[in-house]
This record gives structure tokens, sequence and C-alpha cells, in this order.
């Protein structure tokens, strides 16, 4: 019997009528809602009316609706690639079936699974090729798993008719959550309904709190007895002018004698508000997420937000990516499929709202060649550019015997003087903002001792004074420190392309200071050129860069160089 022909035979499934005994508990859940201490049945849709259980549930289900799931291929010897060709990767990334998109799909069935502790989808299959064809959500509520003879069937109650219907195991995507025997999972809301009951049951007296006019009950004592028909309409008109919020602090008069004595409990000594924020904590313990992510903020810093952020993406959904990706795999995957093929979620899409992680992320990759600048571009939906495929890595990382061969006088290999110039330029430009804000920090600096004494008395005498020792000191106080570590880094990059000992020799250091010296005379005879109008001369943004681009070439090119002869490469 071919796969086609059996998949028909299955797919007629077993359509029988039922007494509704077997789903009595299923319904009465469902109607009533499971009893509590506090008085408030819990049913997995009353849950979501505390505004805790919403948060949470919410944002798990977004959270992995928001990130790609996609199907891929395993490429020889290592790596993978797309599966667009294949059927199934359009049906979980895109549209699961006719009437969902990818995003609901896994929205409803994340709910789901929050909720009842289990999601249920009915496959449907190509009747001609056997292939998976589209996945229809089921409500947990619907459905009752049972083994008949070792194997695990699935009655689907149908609404309104009193009937079911059983598919086999090979017909149901079933993802369960945690559970004591691996096949159903239990339901976070019912384990936990007395503190979600009691989260409702705060709300609860909340409301009626504000709605008895935000007092406590009281008694209104009249000198005299009252008939039981006198008594209704004292009653009535207390309530029509005292109780709601638009009668709150109403002043109310008291005629023939009467009295009102306040007999209700404070909320504030019934500890309403801590009780509020407690339970908050509570559904952040059950669902497993920050509280700081479901509006509790009383505890919040900006430090342990940002920690409690990656927490949850680590200890939280990539639990929950792998729980569904083992499922996703062994369901709609064959055996023999699965050797090639595999469903995965991409977490990277978790970084797209923040760019300074982004761009952390990019510059590690780039930096051991993982990524090229176009691989950045497409994660960043944007056009490749000419050359941007070349991939890029650190000197100290090249293979054992590229960099140098194994006899002292043979020439330095050309790959590793290929790279050298490449690391130097990124060396440059790394360094090049820096460089641009000391330039703008001494412009800024000499313009401010020029608007101070400028028109005074003994100008010209100050000006002499300032450029040929005021300045000079200004400039190499603010460039010396940052001059050496660009220099040490430009001559550590040098040794390890010629293949020699990282190591900063005396005359290294010496040759570093010569040239922030160079620095400093070029800065400032600069300045005494232009006649002191350097400030003006340099105010705009193109030419602070013309001097930092300049100089982080020049001093660079004199650092390559001098490691180059001090090797023996030039002379």
């Amino acid at each position: 019997m071919s796969i086609a022909t059996r998949i028909k035979e299955l797919f007629k499934g077993e359509l029988r009528l039922h007494s509704l005994a077997d789903f009595d508990r299923q319904l009465d859940v469902a109607f009533t809602g499971l009893p509590t201490a506090s008085g408030v049945s819990v049913t997995e849709e009353s849950s979501l009316e505390n505004t805790a259980v919403w948060n949470a549930i919410t944002l798990l289900s977004q959270t992995l609706a928001l990130v790609p799931l996609k199907l891929f291929r395993k490429v020889t010897p290592r790596g993978q690639v797309e599966a667009r060709n294949n059927s199934l990767f359009d049906i979980l990334h895109t549209a699961p079936n006719s009437e969902m998109t990818s995003f609901n799909w896994r929205e409803a069935q994340m709910g789901a699974l929050l909720g009842w502790g289990n999601a249920y989808s009915e496959i449907e299959f190509d009747m001609r090729t056997g292939r998976v064809k589209a996945l229809w959500p089921i409500l947990p509520s619907r459905v009752m798993v049972k083994r008949v003879e070792r194997e695990l069937f699935y009655d689907i109650l149908i609404p309104g008719t009193g009937q079911t219907v059983t598919l086999p195991a090979f017909r149901m995507l079933h993802i369960p959550g945690f559970g004591h025997n691996g096949i159903v999972g239990l339901s976070p809301i019912a384990t936990h309904r007395q503190a979600i009951g009691l989260g409702l049951a705060t709300e609860e007296f909340g409301g009626r709190f504000f709605g008895n006019g935000a007092v406590p009950s009281g008694l209104l004592m009249h000198p005299n007895e009252l008939s039981t028909d006198a008594q209704a309409r004292l009653r009535e008109a207390w309530a029509e002018t005292q109780a709601g919020l638009s009668n709150a602090q109403r002043v109310a008069i008291l005629e023939e004698g009467m009295k009102y004595e306040k007999i209700g409990v404070d909320p504030e000594d019934a500890q309403f508000l801590a009780t509020r924020t407690f339970q908050v904590e509570e559904v952040s313990r059950i669902f497993n997420v920050p509280p700081s992510m479901i509006g509790e903020l009383s505890k919040a810093t900006f430090s342990n937000i940002e920690q409690q952020s990656l927490n949850f993406i680590r200890f939280t959904m990539v639990a929950w990516f792998g729980r569904w990706e083992q499922v996703l795999n062994k369901k709609l995957l064959g055996v023999n499929e699965r050797q090639t093929l595999f469903a995965e979620f991409n977490a990277e899409g978790l970084l797209r709202g923040d760019s300074e992680a982004r761009s952390k992320f990019y510059q590690v990759m780039f930096q051991v060649g993982a990524f090229s600048p176009n691989d950045i571009r497409d994660k960043e939906n944007m056009n490749p550019i000419d050359g941007g495929d070349q991939y890029y890595v650190p000197l100290n990382f090249v293979p054992v015997g590229t960099a140098v061969g194994t006899d002292a006088n043979d020439e330095i290999d050309t790959n590793s003087r290929r790279l050298a110039m490449p690391m130097k330029d990124r060396l440059r430009q790394a360094f090049l903002p820096s460089f641009e804000d000391l330039v703008i920090r001494l412009i800024r600096a000499e313009r401010r001792e020029m608007m101070k004494h400028e028109g005074k008395p003994g100008w010209e005498s100050w000006r002499r004074t300032y450029y040929e020792s005021e300045l000079v000191k200004l400039v190499k106080k603010q460039s010396a420190g940052h001059l050496r570590t660009y220099m040490e880094a430009i001559a550590v990059a040098s040794l390890e392309a010629c293949g020699q000992p990282v190591e900063m020799s005396a005359e290294m250091s010496r040759h570093i200071d010569i040239q922030t010296d160079g620095f400093v005379t070029r800065y400032v005879e600069d300045a005494v050129y232009l006649g002191g109008d350097l400030a003006e001369h340099y105010d705009m943004k193109e030419n602070e860069s013309s001097i930092a681009i300049d100089e982080t070439q020049l001093l660079g090119d004199s650092v390559a160089s001098h490691v180059a002869t001090s090797v023996g490469l030039l002379t």
C-alpha cells in the first residue's frame, strides 16, 4: 500500500456518537471554572480578565510569533540553507492555512499552550502527494487524548452536535507543555488557580469598593423606629445620592437626628494595593517572565531591567523555541526527511528592536570572519554593495604556516601582506571618530582662549606666548595617550602580519614618542600659519574629519613602515 493510499484510509477518521460524559469534566471547567478559596471560579478564559495574566500570555505568545520560523536544509560538509522550494517552508514561515498568517497561528497556539498546557492543530495532508498541506488549530477544551492498544488517538468534540471525530496521532500536531507523563501538559491556569483566583478577587473587590463610592459600608442610625417602607426609601435615597464614583466626595445631609457610623475595613488596612502588586509577581513566577515586562516596575532599575530582558530570552524563550522545534520536526517531517531538513526559530529577530545589540553582534561576527558586509546588509533588509561579499579575519587567527615561512630568510607570505592592509585600514577607521573628537576638543579649547583675550591690552604678546608654549602643552596633554594607543595597535597588527613576536620594544616606544611630538608640532604650526584663525578655519565638520583622516593615515603609515624596516622588509 502506498503512502498516499494509507493516508487516504486513515483520513476517513473514526466518526461516532459519544455520550457527553466523556467531556463532562472539560465542559464543566470550560463553562463554570474551577472553584478557589477566594470564592472566584477560574477558567482559562476568565483568567485573562486579570491584567497580569493577560500581559504575560500575550507577551510570550507575541514574542514567539514575532521570531521568524523557517525550514532549513543541511548542506555538506556543514551549514544550512533555507529550504524555500519545500512546501512546508511556506506553511511554517508565511501561512499555515488559507485563513491565517504564521504570526496569528503561532500566537493562538502559544496562547492555548500557556492557558491549557497543550496546543493542538489538525494536520491536513495533500491527498495526492502525502505532503503536509495545512495546519488547523483546535481549541484544547474540545480535545481529549486517549491510548488504544499502545497507540495515541485524539477525540475532538464537534460543537453543537454531541459528536466527536477521532484522529490518529500522525494527523494531530500536539505541542504539550510541562506534564508528568510527557504526553499531555498540565494547565498552568488550573494548577495555579488559587493564586490567579486571588488576583481576580482583588480586582473584583476594587471594583465593588469604588462602585460603593470609594468608602466602606456603614450604618445609618435613626433615633426613632422606622417602618419597613421607610427603611427601604431611606436606603434607596442614600444610594442614589452617595453610591458610585459620580457621587464620591459629596456631602451627605442627615435629617431627624440621624447619624452615620462606618463599620467597613479600610482598604489600606487590608493591604489592598500590596496584594495587587504581589499577585503580579505571582503571575510572573507562574509564566517565568520578569515582573518588569508585565508592568511591575516598583523594584526595577535600568541595569536590572536590561539583565531581566536577557534572562527572558535565554531561560524562557529559548526553552519554548526548543519545545516547538522538536515537535515540528518530529510530526511534520518523515524519518528520512529529518536527515536533511529541520525547522528552526531565528532568535536574531528578538534583537531587531535593539540597534545597539545588533551593532555589537554584527561587529563581532564580522571580526571573526563569520559575516561579510553584504551578509549584514541582507539581515538589515538592505541591498548588497559591490565588493561586499569579502570576508575578513584578524591576523592572529590566520592558520599556522600562512603568516611566515619556516625559513627565517623566506619572504613574508603574500596572503599575510594582503591581510595587513585591511587590518591597518580597519584600525584607522575604528580610531577615526575618536581622532575627530580630539580635534574638536582642541579647537574648542583654542577658541575659548582666543575669545577670552582677543582685543585686550597685550594681545599680541599673549598670542605669541600662547602658541609657543601654552598650546603646545595643551595639545600634547590632550593627545599623547590617544595617539599612543592608536600607534601601538598599528604596531601590534604589523608585527603579527610579519610573523614577529608581539612585543613593544623600547625602540618602538621612542618612535611613538617622536611621532606624537610630530603631531603636536604640525597642529601648532598650522595654527600659527593661519594667524590664529585655526578655530574658525576648521569650524566645519568636514575639516575636522580632514585633519583626523590625514593624521591617522600619516601616523599609521609611519608606524607600519618602522616595523617593516625593523624586521628587514624595508631598507
